[in-house]
């Protein structure tokens, strides 16, 4: 299984590098500061047809960092 984490993706270059890595196989997980400015990006990938992990990161916090890339390697390994 290939796993994918992208930054940035409430809107933009990483919402459609989100969206075109779940469309080319990827299990991708699309992160952001604010989850609250997520429902562009499940829009875009109800309408690709994709599933997205939608998760919480901000990086220019530690903790934030932590706290998402063990909750991403516990889920994928």
């Amino acid at each position: 299984m290939r796993t994918l984490l992208v930054t940035g993706t409430s809107s933009g270059i990483g919402l459609a590098t989100a969206v075109a890595a779940a469309r080319a196989g990827f299990t991708t997980v699309a992160t952001m500061r604010d989850l609250d400015r997520s429902a562009a990006l499940r829009e875009a990938a109800e309408n690709a047809g994709v599933t997205l992990d939608i998760r919480r990161l901000d990086v220019t916090d530690a903790p934030s960092i932590t706290a998402c890339l063990d909750g991403v390697a516990d889920t994928y390994g």
